[in-house]
């Protein structure tokens, strides 16, 4: 139990596997108070079920290794940090990294769970788990072609660009809480594709979408999808086009961050802000309703934009 409260939560992509890291780190100085301590930890052999490495870094690696010869043959979870080319060559760090991607291959039906932080082919080439024990997924914009395939029913959190999801034939991601979808290069985008796409997401409470500004037609066909959001976060996105589509009666903080026109009343804005829509099929007791604040901002006004903030009381 103390050794849970080590844990911190992680705030971005990365930054799950760097709390890993850092709970693993404290294990370590725990383990170094007294034999009586040592003892006690080195038996409770879950304590040591989190493998983390950054494949560029020497320290994670042989922690990891450690890590790996502690948990004696129980389930254990493995989350990696890596990059394009890390695994190209045969200077030390890379050599280590490639002994541990074959040991954990040898042992990888005791991995209950996997998270990565942009995953190279290199890495996919040592250590290919099924997309079913994905837990945690963030790509970055270089190489998303190849990631994306197969079951994920496990998949809890992802930081992904909206191009590595298109060429997906199904969208069912039954268990992921938290999506981070980012735009580039997918000039118009489809609103309907998006729409599906979150229909397959029944369980999301937190949305963040990032440059979706340009829309084709197609929009006017879809009807509303109803999520169980606490978060929505819209960054110079169009709002306008988005937010007709979304039921979200549970929101709690909801961030729109774009251009808004001098001349144009957000009026749509206005009114997502003031109510859940009239077609939300989810009942809602308007005495548990929390506060909602929203912002945005209005540019070419000064350097920083003119911020405005709005509230919705219970």
């Amino acid at each position: 139990m103390i050794a849970g409260e080590l844990e911190e939560t992680p705030s971005d992509g990365l930054s799950i596997t760097v709390s890993k890291h850092r709970k693993n780190q404290h294990l370590v100085l725990m383990k170094n108070v007294c034999k009586t301590w040592k003892l006690c930890l080195l038996q409770s052999k879950p304590l040591w079920r989190d493998i983390c490495f950054n494949t560029t870094r020497r320290s994670t690696v042989e922690m990891a290794g450690a890590f790996l010869d502690l948990v004696g043959g129980n389930p254990f979870n493995v989350y990696a940090a890596s990059s394009r080319g890390d695994l190209i060559g045969d200077s030390e760090v890379q050599v280590m990294t490639r002994g541990l991607l074959l040991r954990l291959r040898q042992h990888a039906q005791d991995i209950e769970h996997c998270g990565f932080h942009t995953p190279s082919k290199e890495f996919r080439t040592y250590l290919d788990l099924p997309s079913s024990k994905l837990w945690y997924l963030n790509i970055d914009r270089a190489d998303p072609s190849g990631v994306l395939s197969g079951d994920f029913s496990a998949l809890r959190g992802a930081c992904i660009p909206i191009s590595a999801l298109l060429p997906l034939t199904t969208s069912a991601f039954p268990k992921l809480m938290t999506l981070s979808l980012h735009n580039q290069g997918v000039s118009p985008m489809s609103l309907s594709r998006m729409l599906r796409l979150l229909r397959g997401t029944p369980n999301l409470t937190a949305l963040m979408l990032h440059s979706f500004a340009d829309f084709d037609s197609d929009r006017e066909d879809e009807a509303p999808v109803e999520l169980p959001l606490k978060t929505l976060t819209l960054d110079e996105c169009d709002a306008c086009a988005i937010l007709p589509h979304l039921i979200v009666p549970y929101v709690r903080d909801c961030s729109i961050r774009g251009e808004i026109h001098t001349d144009d009343e957000p009026s749509l804005i206005y009114g997502f802000l003031s109510g859940p829509p009239t077609q939300a099929t989810t009942p809602t007791n308007q005495s548990q309703t929390p506060s909602l604040h929203s912002c945005f901002r209005r540019l070419g006004t000064s350097p920083d934009g003119c911020k405005v903030r709005l509230s919705k009381q219970s």
